[in-house]
């Protein structure tokens, strides 16, 4: 699923980045209905074009499910009635390692697959790092 959503949403992330790396448009807030699948998605590509370590990535996107435990009953039944399993209401690391072993196995890298897919330019990442890193 995170592999459809980066793959499919290249404009949108995009978006994001440039948004993210313009300090005029700064505090900025992302979030999606659960804030797990497309806020996670998008989150790990900022942190990763920061170049914030994978596992790190991977870690903070985990506790996601710590917060929320007490809508997962919720969310599997918005889940069910989308036809989807209880599998899709989860918050699995392997969600986005898998994301990045595509993205890398597929463009060379994150930072590759955001400049060319995503038509990021070079500049973004250092300017993204100076308002979100530094």
């Amino acid at each position: 699923m995170y592999i459809d959503y980066a793959e499919t949403s290249a404009k949108g992330i995009q978006d994001v980045l440039d948004i993210l790396s313009d300090p005029e448009r700064l505090p900025a807030l992302i979030h999606c209905e659960q804030g797990k699948d497309r806020t996670g998605v998008i989150i790990a590509m900022v942190l990763s074009a920061c170049g914030v370590d994978r596992q790190v990535i991977v870690d903070d996107y985990s506790k996601s499910r710590q917060g929320l435990v007490i809508e997962y009953e919720d969310v599997k039944d918005e889940m069910n009635d989308l036809g989807l399993d209880d599998e899709f209401a989860k918050t699995r690391p392997e969600a986005i390692e898998n994301m990045f072993v595509h993205l890398e196995e597929t463009y060379g890298s994150v930072a590759t697959f955001l400049e060319t897919k995503c038509s990021v330019k070079p500049g973004v990442f250092s300017k993204l790092y100076a308002n979100l890193a530094a």
